[in-house]
Parts: structure tokens; sequence; C-alpha cells
């Protein structure tokens, strides 16, 4: 089975959902937008010649916090969204009327992150600290459908 470890940022703390249910939604929307970018430019940086787009897969995920300050894992993993977005293929969003609106970039590690190809393997373990070099670790696994 193929896998692929990608070093990704660390999340913005603008984007865990105790944050954005206060916030501004222009505000969240723009920092989404742009870790979905870095994740996309950062992970395409990463990605071997040839890969396809895993159509069923498992995700390992570690995060490297850069201090000891109290953090919530499954907080980290809902803000996290906005990476698993920038991993799938780049595609057009459109309007009501079919128009397109806007390209949102990707890399085409998966497929997509819906059900369909989302097997439910999904681990999390605890965080650590890396003061010099805050990220997120993926082991993102091939999983036999």
């Amino acid at each position: 089975m193929t896998s692929l470890k990608l070093v990704l940022p660390f999340p913005c703390k603008d984007l865990l959902p105790n944050k954005t249910l206060r916030g501004n939604w222009r505000s969240h929307f723009k920092q989404t937008a742009e870790l979905r970018l870095a994740t996309a430019l950062t992970a395409l940086a990463q990605k071997p010649k040839g890969w396809t787009p895993l159509e069923s897969y498992g995700v390992e995920l570690t995060f490297y916090a850069p201090d000891r300050r109290g953090r919530d894992r499954l907080n980290l993993a809902a803000a996290a969204k906005a990476m698993m977005d920038g991993l799938q293929p780049e595609r057009t969003v459109k309007d009501k009327s079919g128009l397109p609106l806007r390209t949102e970039p990707g890399a085409g590690i998966i497929a997509g992150d819906s059900e369909e190809y989302f097997t439910g393997l999904f681990t999390l373990h605890p965080i650590r600290v890396d003061k010099r070099n805050p990220r997120s670790e993926w082991i993102i696994q091939e999983m036999a459908r």
C-alpha cells in the first residue's frame, strides 16, 4: 500500500472552532483560504513525481505546538479541515447559475475528503512541543476499499 508523509503548517489559532464562533466570517474565510493555499503549495513541493490522488485512505496526524500551552487536539484537528481541503485536487467553485466564482488550490494528494474516500481510519497523536519548528505531520496511507 502507498503512503506519504507530509510536513505542513501548524493550524492558525483563529481557525479553532471556539474562535470562529465569535469572529467575523470574512476574517475566518480569508484565514481558511490562506491555510488552504499554504497547505497546497507545501504539499505540492513534497509530492512525489507521478503521484495519483488516493481514492481510499486513512490519516495519521501529529501536531507540534510552539509552546506548552494547553491545547485541545480535537479543536486542532477541526482547524486542520482547511488543510485537508488543500490536499484535494484543485477545484472551481461555481455560483447558483453555474458560473465560476473562484478556483480553490489543491495538491492532488487525496481524491476528496467525503466518506466516499476517507475510510474512517484517523489517528490523532498527542500534541508535542517544538518551539523552533511548529508544524503538523500527516501520514496519509492508502487503504483497501
